[in-house]
């Protein structure tokens, strides 16, 4: 049977965005310093996002979420994206002590949950392998925060070499294995990156130490547990 326009939309809305979010939430990290003097140790960051891809459409850009905040706090962080007006939510909560790393679906009246072992291989998004980062030596202030310029290449034709822009300032927890940019020792405050084909820029334009409560981490009890078979049918059928 013949899927409608906006069956069409949706389903491939909802894959991209939940790569993203989980994406997202594991590159907004990094290795705590206990040493590290004025340094955050909790609060959140917003960042905006800025779509370099020009065949995108007006009614395709007004769906797409321009907008991240990462929540953070000892060692665990929150990450919160939604679009369509709310029919669609991702929000992926980390505890590197427990080396948790939990997965929240919210699509219309489906909700669902998925754990994810911090030694499995990513199920959202394909390693680049052939990656560089290389710092400059050079900074860039950011929200107020001098930021080290790193250059990042790879031999994908469609992905040319750009900065990216971090800090050891905040204090977040990581588990940044599972990210093209494992080799990054700090937040990112500016980067991109590209999914399905579409190139996006996250660009930090807040940083607020602000008290965070303890229920933000926790996992509500309406999700459904499933496991990541169940997540790669789910993925499957989206496509």
């Amino acid at each position: 049977m013949k899927q409608n326009t906006h069956s069409l939309f949706t389903a491939h809305y909802t894959q991209w965005a939940l790569s993203l979010a989980v994406l997202i939430a594991s590159l907004s990290s990094c290795q705590p310093s206990d040493n590290s003097e004025n340094s955050i140790k909790e609060g959140y960051v917003e960042y905006s996002i800025t779509y370099l891809d020009d065949t995108l459409d007006n009614f395709m850009l007004k769906f797409l979420p321009n907008k991240m905040i990462v929540k953070f706090k000892d060692y665990r962080t929150i990450n919160k994206i939604q679009g369509l007006s709310g029919v669609v939510s991702f929000t992926q909560i980390q505890d590197l002590k427990k080396e948790s790393s939990v997965t929240l679906v919210h699509l219309l009246n489906k909700r669902y949950l998925y754990n994810e072992p911090q030694d499995a291989p990513p199920l959202f998004y394909d390693r680049i392998s052939d990656l560089s980062i290389t710092p400059t030596g050079n900074t860039k202030e950011i929200c107020g925060i001098v930021c080290a310029e790193a250059r990042v290449k790879t031999s994908d034709p469609n992905f040319t070499s750009f900065p990216i822009y971090y800090t050891e300032k905040l204090q977040i927890p990581n588990v940044n294995t599972h990210t093209p940019y494992k080799q990054v020792d700090g937040v990112l405050l500016e980067f991109q990156l590209k999914l399905y084909d579409v190139r996006m820029k996250f660009t930090a334009n807040a940083i607020n130490e602000s008290k965070i409560p303890n229920s933000e981490f926790e996992i509500p009890k309406e999700y459904k547990a499933i496991n990541r078979e169940t997540m790669e049918e789910i993925m499957s059928l989206l496509k």
